[in-house]
């Protein structure tokens, strides 16, 4: 696949610019091997087509999922790392298909969330906040060859191939020797990505409620959402201003908008 082929905005290439330091060369380059990796991973259906089958099951292994937008408009991607059930994890799902739904995960986000987030709130939405709540967290099993393997190769996908869309991380309830596990893993992340990540012990809240509503954030978190509606709560509710948008051949449409053009239609 040639990189001119790439479906890609203004916004899309400043990622790879930044990513690069305005460096033509190494853009160039990093825009080839992301065309290279899209080919042949067939990424450019995957929005459409994948299905993954243990999705339900590993998110009650992985607590994960997106939940709201922070005061600027970005998405809140919040995962409980600290009670996964890393065991079962290992034993009862394949790394490819974590890969592939991390992928997805990725095309999902750029392709529908940020639009979504930038219709609603009229806010440029390019960038992620990541939570990551390490509460329970087993240190020594984050630490383990298949745990670092993963977080390697999620780095990889990341920083490669949707570089710079990574607003904020927040890491809290940080146990002590969580210390130990971060000096290995910020060995697979850029410099830029390594300054957006705040490291926090158990007194995170303020620090959250100053970038975050407290209707937004959970209450695990220290916010005042519930998502008691829903059974499982924030973490599987999905609630966001993504639900109101389909993404149509890579364009986003308000529902409304489609049900505004089929009652037109069905009047003609």
């Amino acid at each position: 696949m040639d990189a001119k082929a790439l479906l890609f905005d203004r916004t899309h290439i400043l990622r790879f610019c930044r990513a690069r330091k305005f460096d033509v060369v190494k853009i160039k380059t990093m825009l080839g091997d992301f065309a290279q990796w899209r080919a042949d991973q067939n990424i450019d259906v995957l929005l459409d087509t994948w299905h993954w089958p243990r999705l339900d099951y590993f998110k009650t292994l992985y607590p994960h999922g997106a939940h709201k937008t922070d005061k600027l408009g970005r998405p809140l991607q919040i995962e409980r790392p600290g009670v996964a059930d890393l065991d079962a994890i290992f034993r009862d799902v394949p790394p490819d298909e974590l890969i592939r739904n991390l992928s997805w995960q990725c095309e999902w986000f750029v392709y529908h969330v940020y639009p979504s987030c930038a219709r609603t709130y009229n806010l440029p939405v390019d960038s992620t906040v990541q939570i990551f709540d390490l509460t329970d967290g087993n240190v020594g099993k984050m630490m383990s060859r298949q745990s670092l393997r993963l977080l390697k190769m999620g780095a990889k996908i990341a920083q490669d191939y949707y570089p710079e869309t990574m607003g904020a991380c927040y890491v809290v309830n940080a146990p002590m020797l969580f210390s130990a596990l971060y000096a290995i893993v910020k060995g697979f992340l850029d410099e830029r990505t390594r300054s957006k990540v705040r490291i926090i012990g158990s007194n995170y809240q303020a620090v959250l409620l100053e970038a975050i509503d407290a209707d937004n954030l959970p209450a695990f978190l220290g916010g005042n959402c519930t998502c008691s509606h829903v059974q499982g709560g924030c973490m599987v509710s999905g609630a966001g201003p993504w639900n109101d948008y389909v993404t149509v051949n890579r364009e986003i449409k308000h529902k409304r908008e489609l049900e505004e053009a089929k009652t037109e239609e069905l009047k003609t």
